[in-house]
Formats: structure tokens, sequence, C-alpha cells
């Protein structure tokens, strides 16, 4: 018996990796368009190392909750290491912010596929969980998520090379910022990413 369920529970999992694999669009860039990502991502590497953050554009589809007088803003940080988790809390609630945290890929998914009410993401790339999953694997999946897809999503990084840059800005990442963490910084590329 024991052995029928552990191979329902493979079974199981293997259709959860399919039907994954089933959602991942693959754009292909023209020669042109590839010269330019890869630019912006050079770029967005550079920038990044000399401010402490980058971002690609500013969001003119998210409003300003702040100027708006909606009330308070939610904010989800998803850091696997505590004290930076706990500062950038801090930091953010100082700004007005309720936090919520999530230290993992599961209960970072859990959260925002329950809550719909953040208006901010910090997310940072290296987090344990799913084998194999990390914060861009996040990043791609609120984009391709309805209710979530216009979340402005700031990545929260020590990797700081062309290729992860480049990867994010092509997973639709928001922002970057630097590891340590200036926090001015972080403010300003919040206040360009979501008005607030």
């Amino acid at each position: 018996m024991a052995l029928i369920a552990e191979h329902l529970l493979v079974h199981e999992e293997m259709l959860v990796k399919l039907q994954a694999m089933r959602a991942i669009e693959v754009t292909e860039l023209s020669g042109e368009e590839s010269v330019q990502a890869w630019a912006e991502a050079r770029r967005g590497a550079r920038v990044l190392q000399e401010k402490g953050f980058f971002t690609p554009h500013a969001r003119d589809d998210v409003p300003n909750r702040a100027e708006a007088g909606a009330g308070t803003r939610h904010a989800l940080v998803i850091e696997d290491d505590e004290s930076i988790a706990q500062l950038l809390e801090m930091r953010l609630t100082e700004k007005g912010f309720v936090v919520s945290a999530a230290a993992d890929t599961g209960t970072a998914m859990s959260m925002l596929e329950r809550a719909a009410g953040f208006d901010l993401v910090l997310l940072d790339v290296v987090l344990p969980g799913a084998a194999g999953k990390d914060g861009f694997h996040i990043l791609e999946r609120i984009r391709r998520t309805p209710h979530l897809q216009h979340l402005p999503v700031i990545m929260v990084t020590s990797q700081v090379s062309d290729e992860q840059v480049l990867r994010g800005l092509k997973a639709g990442a928001d922002g970057y910022i630097f590891k340590p963490i200036k926090w001015e910084a972080l403010y300003r590329c919040i206040r360009s990413v979501a008005g607030a």
C-alpha cells in the first residue's frame, strides 16, 4: 500500500512539473532585439554597480496610492536572510508600508496567490524552496498571473552580472537593488517603479 501511495505521489509531482513546463512561453528575439536587450542588460549592470539600483523604465500603469489617498500600501518582502528581511521590513514600515515577509519560494507563491492587495514586491534572487526554483521563477509566475502581472517587482540581489540583469529584464523585473542596500537608492527605486 505504501509503495502504491509513493508511486502516485511521484506521478502527481511529474504531472505538476509537466503542467509548469507547458506554461512557459519562449519569445524569440530578432537579431536587432537581441542586441538591444543585451545593451540594456549591460547598462543595467553598470548602473546597478554605480548607483546601487536600476530601473529600466518608470511604471506609468501603477497608480500612486499615497497621492490618491487610497490608504495603506502593502509590500511583500521575499528574502531568506532574516536580518536583511527585518531591515527591509523596518525601512518600509518607516515609509508607511505594511509589510509581509516570505523566506522561501513556496511560501512566497502561496502568499501571492492568496492576497491580491500587495502594492510592491521586493524579491531576492537566491531563495530556498523547490529544487531549481529561484526569485526569477517567482517573477515569471507573477508576470503570467493576470491579477498579479502589473505588480511592481524589485529584485534585491548581490548578483550583478550582465546575464543576471538580462534574465531579470526578460522576466519583467521593474527594478534592481544591489546588496548591500543603500537605503536612499531603495527609496528612489520604489518611487520610480511604484509611485510610492
